[in-house]
């Protein structure tokens, strides 16, 4: 999102499902800062 080096892999599509083989669009890279921002870690 940012340009910074990513440390996590946020999921861009809903979805319940734990696991979600082969999904290389579902995904995108992100620094601690922009997960953060989004709500992922409270």
């Amino acid at each position: 999102k940012c340009g910074n080096i990513a440390n996590y892999s946020y999921r861009i599509i809903p979805n319940e499902e734990q696991f979600m083989l082969g999904a290389t669009n579902a995904y995108e890279p992100r620094c601690r800062v922009c997960f953060t921002l989004d709500g992922a870690i409270d």
